[in-house]
């Protein structure tokens, strides 16, 4: 009966670890992310095999780069004619 009672509290430990670690499990077993900002301005990228894999999620975290770096020119231009109207 101890054995028993033993054997079910081991496994209360472990679930209730797997459920405390599961979002760390997740983003492990996920692989790493490019933490990197650098700036392609000017610069040609040829990116082989884009339509699967590491080449789609490069190939879409470039297009959502430019489309920051879009919104943020014309944030700057709307600010520069905010600042002629002021004047």
């Amino acid at each position: 009966m101890m054995v028993l009672v033993l054997i079910v509290a081991g496994l209360g430990v472990v679930a209730l670890l797997m459920v405390l670690f599961a979002p760390h499990i997740r983003k492990y077993s996920a692989g790493g992310a490019c933490m990197s900002m650098a700036r392609l301005d000017g610069k040609t990228v040829l990116i082989t095999g884009a339509n699967t894999g590491i080449g789609k999620e490069t190939a879409l975290d470039l297009a959502i780069r430019e489309e920051e770096e879009e919104e943020e020119e014309e944030e700057e231009e709307d600010e520069e004619e905010v600042e002629k109207e002021a004047e």
